[in-house]
C-alpha cells in the first residue's frame, strides 16, 4: 500500500470516529417523535423518548392527550431545554 493511500485511510478513520461525536454535540436544534404517556397539567406531559419518559412542557396550543406523537425539540441540542413543539398527524 503506498503512502497516499494509507494517509487517506488513516484521515477516513479518525473522520469516522470524531464526527459522530461532534455531531451529537453540536450546538444546533434537534426535533425527535416522542410519545404522550401522561398528562401532568398546566400543558406539561409525560413523554417518552429513547425508552425514557421527560417531563416537558408543551409550546404549542393543542390538545394532546395519552397515546399521541409528538415532536419535542431540543434548543441547540440541550435536552434540558426540551419542549414539545408539534403533534404528529397519523
Amino acid at each position: 500500500m503506498d503512502l497516499a493511500v494509507l494517509i487517506r485511510k488513516s484521515i477516513w478513520e479518525a473522520l469516522q470516529v470524531i464526527l459522530p461525536k461532534t455531531i451529537d454535540s453540536a450546538p444546533f436544534d434537534k426535533t425527535v417523535d416522542g410519545a404522550i404517556v401522561e398528562d401532568l397539567g398546566n400543558s406539561k406531559y409525560g413523554v417518552i423518548i429513547d425508552g425514557v419518559v421527560y417531563t416537558t412542557p408543551s409550546y404549542v396550543n393543542l390538545t394532546l392527550v395519552v397515546g399521541d406523537t409528538v415532536k419535542v425539540t431540543y434548543p441547540q441540542n440541550q435536552i434540558d431545554r426540551k419542549y414539545i413543539s408539534g403533534k404528529v398527524v397519523n
